[in-house]
């Protein structure tokens, strides 16, 4: 399932032969023979918690951005309703990217996984490495 050239947009995320990618300025220059091979990321609650979407106890996911709370109410479909405030529907969703967008377009701002949790990620794989490297210094 290929995805259209509009859809596309730096730092977007998107399927690549079942790999999930980012979008990168270098992407862009490919990005013509790319559109045929990249698939759109279902929106889910895992991933929605990885951008920084918190649960309510009645399923909601919301975040906050300034004074604003923004809001996804899961519909049938695997679709998701986009609202602020608890009252204003912006627009239904079912993508990773449309979402990205979405918040791109209000805030003029990125929206993808918060550093700290890429930061605590790739601690933990170098730190694999780094305390097999100390079992080996302790051992000397």
């Amino acid at each position: 399932m290929g995805v259209e050239l509009e859809e596309i947009a730096l730092f977007g995320f998107f399927k690549l032969n079942n790999r999930t990618i980012l979008i990168q300025e270098n992407d862009l220059v490919n990005i013509q023979t790319l559109t045929n091979d990249l698939s759109p990321i279902p929106i889910d609650s895992q991933k929605l918690q990885r951008l920084g979407f918190l649960r309510h106890p009645n399923g909601i996911y919301f975040r906050q951005q300034g004074s604003v709370e923004f809001l996804l109410r899961p519909l049938k479909n695997g679709q998701w309703e986009f609202c602020i405030d608890e009252s204003k529907r912006i627009r239904i969703l079912s993508y990773i990217h449309q979402l990205q967008r979405l918040w791109f377009a209000l805030f003029d701002d990125h929206l993808f996984i918060p550093p700290q949790e890429k930061a605590a990620k790739e601690k933990k794989k170098s730190g694999q490495s780094g305390s097999r490297q100390k079992k080996a210094g302790i051992r000397r």
